[in-house]
C-alpha cells in the first residue's frame, strides 16, 4: 500500500488531508518532525473523525529523509499529473505549506497544472488531487 508521509504543521490542514487519505485508500500516516498531532482537536473536526482510522507513525524530518525510497512529492516543476503512471507503490511526502519539500531530496515529482494567474494551490487540496489521481491506477 502506498503510505503518506507528512510535514504539515497546521491542524486544519493536517485533518482535511487525513480526511482526503481514508477517502482514497490510504491507511499509513508517516508525522513527520515539522508535523502537529493527528489528535489536535482542530485535526479531529477538520477530518471528520477520519484519523481515528489511520495508522500513524513517527519519522525524521523532512530534511532528512535521505535514502527513503520511491518518494513521491508535489512541485511546480514536476511531470505533469496527467502524464504520470502510478501503477507502482510510493511514499506520498506533502511538505508544509510554502517552505515546499528540500531542493536535494530524491524524488520523482509531479505537478497539477493550474491557471497562471494562481500562484498555487493549498497543500491538502493539492495533496487530495494526487490522491485521487493515484486511487483510480
Amino acid at each position: 500500500d502506498n503510505e503518506l508521509l507528512c510535514a504539515l504543521g497546521d491542524p486544519n490542514n493536517l485533518g482535511a488531508l487525513l480526511r482526503s487519505a481514508r477517502a482514497f485508500g490510504i491507511k499509513n500516516v508517516v508525522l513527520l518532525e515539522e508535523a502537529c498531532h493527528p489528535f489536535h482537536p482542530k485535526a479531529i473536526k477538520a477530518s471528520s473523525g477520519a484519523c481515528f482510522y489511520l495508522n500513524f507513525f513517527k519519522g525524521p524530518s523532512i530534511q532528512n529523509l535521505d535514502g527513503v525510497k520511491n518518494i513521491l512529492a508535489l512541485d511546480g516543476d514536476g511531470e505533469d499529473i496527467q502524464d504520470t503512471s502510478f501503477k507502482e507503490k510510493f511514499r506520498i511526502l506533502l511538505g508544509e505549506e510554502g517552505q515546499g519539500v528540500p531542493e536535494n531530496l530524491e524524488a520523482q515529482t509531479v505537478s497539477i497544472a493550474i491557471d497562471a494567474e494562481v500562484e498555487s494551490l493549498n497543500a491538502t487540496v493539492a495533496a487530495s488531487i494526487l490522491l485521487y489521481e493515484i486511487s483510480k491506477a
